[in-house]
């Protein structure tokens, strides 16, 4: 918020009064760094007591210091909160109002306790600080009019204490209780404030309304303000998680809650739709019965009425799951897959937003694909004609045994097995997963950045052994799992970026994709005799009018029609057990030496593992198979060799070197980053060594690398900037660096 060219900070002028001392610089040079004049570091050299203890700063032509470092804490939120709502800097001042006692007493002990300051006027109307300072900083990072107010979006991050004691403050000093009702209104003339203030309550799950209104009178008419506004069930959210500061207000809203606590209410934010077909389902595994005067007549028409308009409030649902629950106990059945489902869906942090319209874009934009399970929550689908889910569905078609599972719904013991106890015998049986039941033929997994780590882990034994082995509940096994498995991820961004290494555009384990014996990234890239291709053929898949012209118009889309295809796999399984022959292994091997790095070199680029050996021996086969032949030869092997090399194009290659560097995959880094990295850091430490480990200037250190290592000074900036993120070093002062700890 200052420029450095007018900041004085205290630890400096202890820093460079040490240093006159000693007679290592001279009183103007100590001055001069400090940014103040002679006379006035004598001065402080003279008297050190006058300036304050810690890290504190100030503007050059103020006397009045304040903590660089300011905690989000509770008493900084509530400073916050009664500014934006009530604050103004009046006379190089920051000024706070409010007429109730109670609130004037809490904002004076906090201003004191940040920043050691504070003064109270006007028979304790407002509190006011003198700081020239601190005023130029409030105005500037919170506004000074009142249709200038706001707050930092870092906020949202912030801890829970910080967001909740700013947001009680806000309404504890501007907001309205209408008198034994559930509602809660603040006005703002600054329109970011109030959806700032609406976007930070939705932190905490509490949903308000804006509504724009102009005065039509008086001496601000014309004016545009806003009102935030919480009813029903967000009012008690409110009571329950943040609260007012005022004792009176507390107590107003406490007594409205408890007058509606005998009314039926309305939850109008809070909704989940689409959720009526669960409900059905549930209904049905209870079979409760529709029978003139039972109290499960009155429960199906209950929930009949929400079924059919597919939205219902949380809170209305979290009943409904509670007596679900109840209904179950009492017929000792186990909870159904619909209900784990929707009581899931009750307790999480997902909400709901109506759509108010869709409009077609005509021009060329970017569009984002944000992709769900039910139809009725797509928001946006872009314009992609490529995409994973079709093409792992397509290999589960084909295949004699297949299945498909998504990412996101799939756990450890769903992949691989599981123990379940029978309801009836009590007797512990094992239950097969997804990669076991595939056994012999494709396990597709789609949307495979989105699982779990745990659950992930859980494909390392069946990847690398092609067993499962479980051991629960007295059941020791081991279970065959020669299955081959199909993964899409999406980008952890959202659009694959080539200059960044596979693990770090997909966001998993390098220990995990080491073991898939392809990679390929699937990019859709504008070509127009592709692309003109692609659309012929989507749009005449589209034209088929009937069921009974299927069969007849598929050999216009497929030269082998999916049935063959499926038999003709089937038959080559079954016949085809391929083996090497002399020229096959030969080439193999010479593929695998060329790649495999150079022997010369202690620190070399290794291209190929071991691990990869073993795929292009598989692959191999599986292309002999393909001509049901019983021998892989030589040409097999060259086919494979020209995808394999695909594959390590598509991953592996290295910009900086030109290179194939497998790094990339197994480290997340290319080796040539890696060596850099090392170098860089390897000369850092003897610069710290050589001054004792003390602080130095970050462009002097840039300077020394960039100069005597031959980096580049981008790269430089780049790495010690993570490196500060990771902890390994910090930043004392501005500008300055240093090790976190000798031994890094």
């Amino acid at each position: 918020f200052f420029n450095e060219e007018e900041l004085v900070s205290t630890n400096m002028i202890r820093e460079q009064i040490s240093l006159f001392r000693s007679g290592r610089i001279t009183l103007r040079q100590a001055a001069e760094a400090s940014n103040i004049t002679q006379g006035t570091l004598l001065s402080y050299e003279k008297k050190p007591y006058s300036i304050p203890n810690g890290d504190w700063i100030r503007r050059k032509h103020d006397n009045n210091w304040f903590s660089r470092i300011i905690n989000l804490n509770g008493e900084f939120g509530r400073i916050v909160g009664f500014y934006i709502a009530e604050g103004d800097n009046p006379k190089n001042s920051g000024r706070i109002s409010n007429t109730n006692e109670e609130v004037i007493k809490l904002i004076e002990n906090d201003i004191v306790s940040i920043f050691g300051r504070g003064a109270t006027y006007d028979d304790y109307d407002f509190v006011q600080i003198h700081q020239a300072s601190l005023a130029h900083w409030f105005h500037t990072s919170f506004g000074r009019l009142a249709q200038n107010k706001k707050f930092h979006s870092i906020f949202f991050s912030s801890p829970l204490t910080f967001r909740r004691s700013l947001l009680s403050a806000y309404f504890t000093e501007d907001s309205y209780i209408e008198r034994e009702k559930l509602y809660i209104k603040a006005i703002t003339a600054s329109k970011k404030l109030a959806y700032l203030i609406s976007d930070m309550l939705s932190t905490f799950g509490i949903f308000g309304t804006i509504k724009p209104r102009v005065f039509k009178s008086g001496r601000y008419r014309g004016n545009i303000y806003y009102k935030i506004i919480l009813t029903g069930e967000e009012v008690i959210k409110f009571y329950q998680q943040i609260g007012f500061l005022s004792t009176e207000k507390q107590q107003r809203l406490e007594e409205a809650i408890f007058l509606a606590s005998s009314r039926t209410r309305n939850q109008a934010k809070d909704i989940i739709p689409n959720f009526g077909d669960i409900l059905q389902r549930i209904s049905t595994d209870l079979g409760l019965k529709n029978i003139r005067g039972s109290w499960e007549r009155d429960f199906l028409a209950d929930i009949r009425d929400k079924t059919q308009r597919q939205r219902a409030g949380r809170l209305y649902l979290k009943k409904k799951v509670e007596q679900f629950e109840d209904l179950y106990n009492q017929k000792h059945k186990l909870f159904n897959d619909d209900l784990i489902w929707l009581k899931t869906l009750t307790e999480s942090d997902i909400f709901w937003d109506k759509i108010e319209e869709i409009n077609v874009i005509s021009e060329n934009t970017f569009v984002y694909d944000i992709g769900t399970d039910d139809g009725h929550f797509i928001v946006a689908n872009g314009n992609l004609i490529v995409h994973n889910s079709e093409i792992l569905k397509s290999a589960v078609e084909v295949s004699p045994r297949g299945l498909y599972t998504s990412g996101k719904g799939s756990t450890a013991v769903g992949l691989t097995a599981a123990v379940i106890k029978d309801p009836d015998t009590g007797q512990m049986n094992l239950e097969a997963g997804a990669i076991v039941l595939a056994n012999g033929g494709i396990a597709a997994i789609d949307e495979f950045d989105k699982m779990d780590t745990a659950d992930r882990s859980a494909l390392h034994e069946a990847m690398a052994q092609q067993t499962v082995s479980i051991a629960k509940a007295g059941i020791v096994a081991t279970l065959k799992a020669e299955t081959a498995i199909i993964a899409a991820a999406n980008p952890h961004s959202g659009r694959y970026n080539p200059y960044k290494t596979p693990t770090q555009n997909i966001r998993l384990p390098p220990s995990l994709l080491s073991r898939f014996d392809l990679i390929f990234v699937v990019v859709d890239k504008p070509d127009r005799a592709h692309d003109a291709q692609m659309a012929e053929f989507i749009l005449n898949n589209a034209m088929k009018d009937s069921i009974e012209n299927v069969e007849e118009k598929e050999n216009e889309f497929a030269p082998i029609s999916i049935d063959l295809l499926k038999k003709y796999i089937k038959h080559a399984k079954r016949v085809c057990h391929p083996v090497l022959t002399e020229e096959a292994k030969e080439r193999i091997k010479e593929f695998y030496l060329k790649l495999r790095g150079d022997y010369d070199s202690e620190d070399a680029i290794v291209s190929i593992l071991a691990r990869n050996l073993d795929a292009l021996v598989r692959l191999s086969e599986a292309h002999t198979k393909m001509a049901l032949r019983n021998k892989v030869t030589k040409e097999d092997v060259e086919e494979i060799i020209k995808i394999f090399k695909i594959y390590l194009k598509d991953i592996g290659y290295d910009e900086t070197t030109g290179k194939i560097d497998m790094d990339r995959i197994f480290m997340g880094e290319s080796r040539s980053k890696i060596n850099k990295l090392t170098q860089l850091m390897d000369r850092l430490k003897e610069l710290f060594e050589e001054n004792d480990w003390k602080a130095l200037e970050k462009k002097n250190v840039i300077q020394i690398l960039e100069l005597e290592e031959n980096l580049d000074k981008r790269f430089i900036k780049n790495a010690l900037e993570e490196a500060i993120k990771e902890g390994t070093l910090y930043e004392p002062k501005n500008n300055l660096i240093k090790f976190t700890r000798r031994d890094e």
